[in-house]
């Protein structure tokens, strides 16, 4: 997750059996924000990722 238009990605990345906790960006206001995630299901690769969203 970063803030639009930023190269500062924060990552919640590992091997997770269970919700691994919130990832959080700050100094947002007045912007749009970028997301994305993913999962490995036995090698089968699933994820989304979405840009300039949440924006204000």
């Amino acid at each position: 997750m970063r803030r639009s238009g930023s190269s500062n990605t924060k990552l919640d990345s590992g091997a997770y059996s269970r919700y691994a906790g919130p990832v959080t960006v700050t100094r947002t206001n007045g912007h749009c924000i970028d997301l994305g995630g993913g999962e490995d299901i036995g090698g089968l690769w699933a994820g989304r990722s979405v840009e300039g969203v949440h924006c204000g």
